[in-house]
């Protein structure tokens, strides 16, 4: 059984590479060969896990085969061939090209963009812009962990000190060396 495998970010066609790996029997007996630790989706949602090294007969139904930090693929299975398909899976951080590149970089840009008017804002001691600023960033990218420090600047600002000491310890969790957050809560804190 040969099989066709996409990228689910850029669904790059590998049926060719794959074919290739067939050998030259009757009976259809391809199998996937995991060199990554890797869990497998099938269409019913049922998830199952693998370890490196470890092989399974080619399913009859398309799969997602995933891993953290990893670029994920979609099998189909196609008719005829036998072999066996190598999956190695690549890191999200050596994926992309230039279009990658281009649009993460778009993204940073708005977000720094952002980040500097939040920046001016509390350099000017008004807190609520900052924080209206921050909380905007926070909605529409939640992972940005770091701006709770910005966020905890913005709450002295407008004499929240609860707020503050709430919003410098979330930045912590995530940055917990992070020395003027650090500086911060132990100032919110009393010295303590």
């Amino acid at each position: 059984m040969k099989s066709i495998v996409f990228s689910a970010s850029f669904c790059v066609l590998l049926a060719s590479l794959l074919g290739a790996c067939a050998s030259s029997g009757l009976s259809d007996s391809r199998t996937l060969r995991f060199q990554n630790p890797v869990t497998l989706s099938g269409s019913d949602g049922r998830e199952t896990s693998y370890k490196a090294g470890e092989s399974v007969p080619m399913p009859r139904e398309p799969v997602r085969i995933e891993a953290p930090g990893q670029v994920s693929l979609l099998v189909v299975p196609l008719e005829g061939g036998s072999g066996v398909s190598e999956i190695k899976m690549r890191r999200l951080d050596s994926w992309g090209g230039p279009e990658l590149k281009r649009a993460v970089n778009i993204q940073l840009n708005k977000v720094l963009e952002r980040v500097v008017e939040a920046q001016r804002a509390l350099s000017r001691r008004s807190g609520r812009e900052a924080l209206e600023i921050l909380q905007d960033l926070e909605s529409s990218h939640p992972e940005l962990t770091y701006l709770n420090f910005l966020k905890a600047s913005a709450y002295v600002l407008q004499g929240e000190r609860e707020s503050a000491r709430r919003a410098v310890e979330a930045g912590l969790v995530a940055f917990p060396d992070n020395p003027s957050g650090l500086a911060l809560l132990k100032s919110l804190s009393g010295g303590r």
